[in-house]
């Protein structure tokens, strides 16, 4: 899988240690605490159980260089510079892109909110001025694609499935 990047060439290693485990500890678990195990599918098999799928991994997010390492050859990995707009960025890698399996979106979130660079994305965002980007975005897709969030506590409280349900 290719492994394609939007960062500037200067952009800075952001460190947070005392959030890195829990982030790395979080996409485990929503991928059943193997990421980067293939099983055993090799060749033309891993690329059918790929399928045409994309992993937009936020650089805000501790450990992104180690997650994007842990999912290679499960799809192709952009990074999102975690200085800009991250919703321009993943439309300016999927233009020519269509019937996108997945979208797997990895960033810092709270309860009904997720931040991609420098864009909070929350339920007012998604109902509003970023109504058109999204849908743009979600054209992308093929008639059984997903869009998932891995975000610390995205979808908690009434604001998250508010959120997780537009």
């Amino acid at each position: 899988a290719a492994i394609t990047t939007l960062l500037q060439p200067t952009h800075p290693n952001i460190e947070r240690p005392d959030n890195r485990d829990r982030d790395i500890a979080a996409v485990r678990r929503a991928f059943g605490g193997t990421i980067g195990d293939n099983e055993g599918l090799g060749g033309a098999e891993l690329d059918a159980a790929i399928g045409n799928v994309f992993i937009f991994i936020d650089t805000n997010v501790t450990g992104y260089e180690q997650l994007a390492a842990e999912w290679e050859g499960r799809g192709t990995i952009v990074f999102i510079d975690g200085s800009r707009d991250g919703i321009d960025q993943i439309r300016s890698a999927l233009v020519g892109v269509d019937e996108i399996d997945a979208i797997h979106i990895v960033s810092h979130g709270g309860e009904g909110y997720f931040n991609l660079g420098t864009t909070r994305i929350d339920q007012s965002a998604v109902m509003g001025e970023l109504a058109s980007s999204l849908a743009s975005i979600g054209a992308r897709l093929n008639a059984n694609g997903d869009i998932l969030i891995y975000g610390c506590d995205v979808g908690q409280g009434a604001a998250g499935q508010g959120l997780l349900d537009r």
